[in-house]
């Protein structure tokens, strides 16, 4: 009797910008928010072991929030970090500013991979998914 394999998991989250095509690589996310919707945010985060770094809100009176930012590092569960992406875009996680980050298709894939190249900051309006 044949059985049935799941599909393989993307190595990488492809997305489309919506104004001109161009193609990339979703890396992560970037948060900013009040420091208890963070905190809902980073449990949530760890629950699904994605990578993550915290900035405290700086001391300003033009900064007044913190931010998160996750990394979609290579190796990862990618249905897992696009779910988790989903959630947090959707406003499941709370309500924070949310930013995608994204590198070329094009650089990541040259000889330098991604750590040669420049990682952007989006608006997730301004990314459909492949």
């Amino acid at each position: 009797m044949p059985v049935a394999l799941p599909p393989t998991p993307p190595a990488e989250i492809q997305v489309t910008n919506a104004d001109d095509n161009s193609r990339y690589i979703l890396t992560g996310l970037r948060v900013y928010g009040r420091e208890a919707e963070l905190d809902k945010f980073a449990a949530a985060a760890k629950a699904q072991g994605l990578t993550m770094a915290r900035a405290p809100a700086p001391k300003s009176e033009y900064y007044t929030t913190g931010n998160i930012m996750i990394a979609f590092r290579p190796g990862s569960d990618m249905k897992a970090a696009l779910d988790f992406y989903h959630l947090t875009v959707r406003g499941d996680l709370g309500q924070l500013n949310v930013r995608s980050l994204v590198v070329s298709l094009a650089d990541a894939h040259d000889a330098d991979g991604i750590k040669g190249s420049e990682v952007e900051d989006w608006d997730p309006e301004d990314t459909v998914e492949n």
